[in-house]
């Protein structure tokens, strides 16, 4: 977005003033005497963008990439943490350079010679290796940019590797029962990358696959997995996060330090890996309930419920079957419960019957979330994940809409609305179609 000069470096002063207050705080409430400076630097693309630098004098160096939510002030807090420990991080506010807002499509915009300068500006003004960190979609900038500074310097290893928390790095929004794409960048990174992933997220069901086109394009990929951590425990509000979190983020400095540590060990490339043409995307996801490409039959599926009685897709031929996969820790799943329980009772006489397969989480976990919110309709476990690779699903929640002869008509990856009217016309039409011949 063009600015008037005079605007942009009023934009860019009030950010660093911001900054600097924050920081004054931040150093203040911890009781440290900090070295820390906001320093701007000029990109390619003719941005100018505000790097708070937290000096240290240790060998490794930390550039820091926003996720689509920009910087908090957790960032803040760890880079100080780090500097404590002697490890310089450079925060980058990228969404000021871009005056882009905070939101998931904002990563799209940050240009990948822009962030092959921000680490050709680290190494020359520290001289030492240096490791890209961001999250969630912030990948996709880490990747792409990492790749535009070994192409301008090839031999050049001085890039020690990449730190990715629990990313996203799909070219597109999932789309109901294919198998998602990942950006080419994924299998063009041969780079070491190391993936912080916390189990409490969508993207640790799917991270063996990630990591699997990861090392198509050369990467040495390892993980360290945190066990009932949620996904953001290092960035949010001391309030949201849990004490399995705040235990997590507490360790999270020698963390770090120690995955540097490892991956200054692995070999690294002389220069970058080839880019291969992209898998032509063969439809656009939609939002909401939509009608399935073609009427399809199902996968298999047979599950236990919380009693350990057996259900099998099958047995419920001639009813119309809303199949919801669901996690008790995503809050658009619970959103959604209330009008798939209205759902249910307006036509349970009338043979709809809701399935929620519960993903990756044992009984016990499950039933201490159901003692808390009202749910009327059968859950069902699929502990080990294999129905939910089964089926192709990649978030939660997902549904798919199956009628009465076993076909997936209807679907949405991500929640619908259940009392829409629109959405209760389709169940009614559904319901009202002839079922097969019981043989």
């Amino acid at each position: 977005m063009a600015l008037s000069p005079y605007l942009n470096s009023m934009r860019l002063y009030w950010a660093k003033l911001i900054i600097a207050l924050t920081l004054v705080g931040l150093s203040v409430s911890m009781g440290w005497a900090s070295s820390v400076q906001v320093v701007d630097i000029n990109l390619p693309s003719g941005e100018e963008v505000p790097v708070t630098r937290y000096a240290a004098k240790g060998e490794r160096v930390i550039l820091w990439l926003p996720s689509e939510f920009g910087l908090q002030p957790q960032h803040q807090a760890l880079a100080l943490a780090l500097q404590g420990l002697g490890v310089e991080t450079w925060l980058a506010d990228l969404h000021t350079a871009y005056f882009e807002p905070h939101g998931r499509n904002s990563v799209k915009v940050f240009q990948s010679q822009d962030i092959a300068k921000l680490i050709e500006q680290v190494i020359g003004e520290t001289r030492r290796k240096v490791f890209v960190v961001s999250s969630q979609g912030g990948a996709r900038a880490v990747l792409n940019g990492a790749r535009a500074w070994q192409l301008a310097h090839p031999g050049d290893k001085t890039l020690g590797g990449l730190i990715l928390f629990h990313p996203v790095l799909y070219a597109q929004r999932p789309v109901l029962g294919q198998d998602a794409q990942y950006l080419p960048v994924v299998r063009a990174t041969n780079l070491p990358v190391h993936i912080i992933q916390p189990s409490v997220s969508t993207s640790a069901l799917r991270v063996p696959v990630l990591m699997a086109a990861l090392a198509k394009g050369g990467a040495q990929v390892s993980i360290t997995r945190l066990k009932g951590v949620e996904s953001g425990y290092h960035v949010r509000a001391d309030d949201q996060v849990g004490t399995a979190d705040l235990k997590a983020r507490r360790a999270l400095p020698s963390l770090m330090i120690d995955i540097m540590g490892r991956l200054s060990t692995l070999s690294l490339p002389t220069q970058a890996a080839a880019l291969l043409s992209p898998v032509p995307l063969s439809s656009k996801a939609k939002i909401g309930l939509a009608k399935y490409r073609t009427a399809t039959s199902t996968a298999s599926l047979a599950l236990e419920d919380l009693s350990g009685k057996l259900h099998a897709l099958k047995d419920y031929r001639g009813q119309v079957v809303l199949l919801s996969f669901w996690a008790s820790w995503c809050p658009p799943c619970v959103k959604e419960m209330p009008s798939q329980n209205r759902l249910q009772h307006r036509f349970y006489n009338k043979s709809l019957r809701i399935l929620g397969v519960n993903v990756g989480e044992d009984a016990g976990t499950v039933n201490k979330f159901l003692s808390k919110v009202d749910v009327n309709f059968t859950i069902l476990l699929d502990e080990d994940q294999r129905a939910y690779k089964d089926w192709k699903v990649y978030v939660v929640p997902t549904n798919f809409l199956i009628d009465k002869q076993g076909r997936i008509r209807y679907g949405s990856v991500g929640a619908a609305d259940w009392d829409d009217p629109d959405v209760i016309n389709i169940v009614a039409r559904l319901l009202g179609e002839t079922a097969p011949p019981i043989h």
